[in-house]
């Protein structure tokens, strides 16, 4: 027993020291490893890594945050619904940047023009929408088209606003793009602010330059 306890003792130390020594990061953060108040290491990737007890510290920092709080400009891209999009924007728009929404519109999945388009009108939100004239990327299909082979052209496109020839998908959707951006344009001048293009002839070209 007297052998016993001093191993066993010994064991529980060297687990709670193991325990002090060994800290993780993972993928959305990064790690600044602290000796004394002075910086020894950062560790950027995730992974598994080792510290001295009592002497080092690890302070986490969040590195979605990170690039959020030192961008100039805020992007993100969403084919969700319109109220996720309003969540999204509302989550942006705290730090004060502008934002610009890089991808969407995929109508299968409620992302649509008219749905989301007003949204980004209303709260000043810059959006590139994925497709413009169907062609050879073949983005009127949806994206299970990568395993499954579509023969027809589907009722719903998925992406892209005009056929081939310049005719439109739904003219229903060229005409709101064309309200909404002569809208925009009006507020801009309103503001001292000179727009770029023109939607006179609303075609494909013309579009192309007012999305």
């Amino acid at each position: 027993m007297r052998i016993t306890m001093p191993l066993l003792a010994l064991v529980v130390a060297l687990i709670l020291v193991a325990s002090q020594a060994i800290y993780t990061v993972s993928q959305t953060q990064y790690a600044i490893k602290f000796q004394l108040g002075e910086i020894v290491d950062v560790n950027k990737d995730a992974g598994l890594y080792f510290k001295v007890p009592l002497v080092q510290n690890v302070r986490y920092f969040d590195r979605r945050n990170l690039m959020l709080e030192n961008s100039d400009v805020i992007t993100f891209h969403s084919y969700d619904d319109s109220a996720t999009v309003e969540r999204l924007i509302t989550a942006l728009e705290r730090y004060g940047r502008p934002i610009i929404c890089t991808e969407y519109m995929a109508r299968p999945r409620g992302s649509t023009f008219q749905a989301i388009l007003p949204i980004f009108a209303r709260r000043h939100v810059g959006a590139i929408n994925w497709g413009f004239v169907s062609g050879k990327t073949q983005t009127i299909y949806p994206w299970d088209s990568w395993n499954n082979e579509y023969t027809a052209e589907p009722k719903v496109w998925f992406h892209d606003i005009f056929r081939a020839n310049g005719q439109p998908y739904d003219p229903a959707e060229v005409q709101l793009i064309r309200r909404i951006t002569t809208s925009v344009r009006g507020r801009l001048r309103t503001n001292g602010l000179r727009p770029v293009g023109s939607t006179e002839g609303l075609g494909p070209t013309a579009l192309l330059i007012a999305d």
